[in-house]
């Protein structure tokens, strides 16, 4: 059985108000919605944040999750 690893990493630096997220692979939309919500609250929190993206061999993602969120984070 072959173990199945995200596409979509999601860290937080909280002494730094930052926030890490790594791209690889195709997105699903459970994944995006998941650190979509993750990034609203992290924002929610300390308000302007820092945003680094790493993407590597990203494929794409489901077009059901480009534009379920209408919120702050809809942009990553």
């Amino acid at each position: 059985m072959r173990t199945k690893h995200p596409m979509l990493t999601y860290t937080e630096h909280d002494n730094a108000q930052a926030v890490e997220i790594s791209l690889s692979g195709r997105v699903s939309t459970e994944e995006f919605d998941r650190v979509a919500q993750k990034l609203e609250a992290f924002i929610a929190r300390h308000g302007r944040v820092r945003v680094l993206e790493e993407v590597k061999d990203f494929e794409g993602m489901d077009a059901a999750a480009c534009g379920t969120t209408s919120s702050s984070a809809s942009g990553i």
